[in-house]
């Protein structure tokens, strides 16, 4: 019985000592923010506008505008693959995958979606029939690298078919026909070629293997 009562005894006491402590944080936190508070409307208007001007002066260097969509390199391949798609066909550039393929999963995050491909390939419903990257040399490091396997990857799964070019081959409108035509129809009627032969004159010519 006598332990019964000193067991109870100490519970008693450790139960006490951390309502205590509890008690203890309590206050401190209270005295932290009326210490914040009284520091921040100390404050003069003056001082806090300034701060807010410097904030925004900053903003104002971080977001650039693009002088355009496209590099230059972009807008030539882009202006030959339209002059040979048929017109049953639409292209667009810089379409984003979050845009073009859903993601099935219990995770609500698809960050590995928001990769850009530099141009796609649609019916006139606008569906999604084929992307199209343009690589330079950039592509051949080991980040870009790894962006493009997990992109292909991505359009693997998805059954979106990918293909890519790569600038060192140069334009050639018969060597893209060639790797468009595995996907789209070209039986159709083609849009004539523009005057003065393949668009994009100064790339060498592609290799005629696929």
């Amino acid at each position: 019985m006598k332990w019964l009562i000193l067991f109870s005894c100490v519970v008693a006491i450790i139960i006490g000592i951390l309502f205590f402590i509890k008690f203890v944080i309590v206050i401190l936190d209270k005295l932290r923010f009326n210490r914040l508070k009284n520091r921040y409307d100390s404050t003069s208007v003056s001082s806090r506008q300034t701060r807010i001007n410097h904030v925004n002066s900053n903003l104002d260097n971080v977001y650039v505008l693009k002088k355009s969509l496209l590099t230059n390199t972009e807008k030539k391949y882009f202006e030959c693959f339209k002059t040979i798609l048929p017109d049953c066909y639409i292209i667009q550039p810089q379409i984003n995958l979050a845009t073009v393929i859903d993601k099935i999963s219990p995770s609500r995050y698809q960050s590995e979606l928001f990769r850009n491909i530099d141009f796609g390939v649609f019916d006139l419903n606008y569906k999604p029939l084929l992307m199209i990257e343009i690589n330079d040399s950039t592509h051949n490091t080991f980040k870009r690298a790894d962006r493009d396997v997990k992109v292909a990857d991505i359009c693997s799964k998805a059954g979106l078919p990918l293909i890519s070019f790569w600038t060192n081959n140069g334009i050639d409108r018969e060597y893209f026909i060639k790797r468009f035509s595995q996907y789209l129809d070209f039986s159709v009627s083609k849009k004539s070629s523009p005057e003065g032969g393949s668009a994009g004159g100064d790339f060498p010519p592609a290799p005629s293997g696929g």
